[in-house]
């Protein structure tokens, strides 16, 4: 259940993980930016797997908050589906995150300014396709 919410709020961000960005199209950013608190805002994405194939955009979604900690520690509040803690790294474009049951996460950093957040997730695991990308506002 955890691993379902957590696709909600970055993505499914798991196993056999393909990323690309263009190195030119962002600035780079420093890991103190992301210090602080972080509402979620909206979804973009799609799922496919065969013939299935779902796709959602600008899909709103508030209820979920994760606040990074300057010590490397971050706790994501999910609301009515509980919460959970663990340990956040981040090099170049990528974000690393250790959930407290060890189960590790990354995805890549779209946009990062003082008010907006922008992640993006892409896994591809043989004929399994899912792309997300999470816009999240500072508190």
């Amino acid at each position: 259940m955890k691993k379902r919410n957590f696709s909600l709020l970055l993505g499914v961000l798991l196993s056999a993980i393909s990323f690309s960005s263009c190195y030119d199209d962002y600035e780079k950013i420093s890991s103190a930016s992301l210090i602080g608190s972080w509402q979620s805002e909206f979804w973009t994405g799609y799922e496919k797997y065969g013939e299935y194939f779902m796709e959602w955009e600008n899909e709103k979604d508030t209820s979920s908050k994760f606040t990074f900690n300057e010590d490397g520690t971050f706790i994501l509040d999910e609301g009515e589906d509980g919460k959970d803690y663990g340990q956040w790294t981040y090099k170049e474009d990528t974000l690393y995150i250790e959930f407290s049951d060890g189960e590790l996460e990354r995805c890549t950093i779209k946009k990062l300014t003082d008010k907006k957040l922008i992640l993006e997730f892409h896994e591809i695991d043989g004929d399994y396709e899912y792309f997300d990308s999470l816009t999240l506002r500072k508190l």
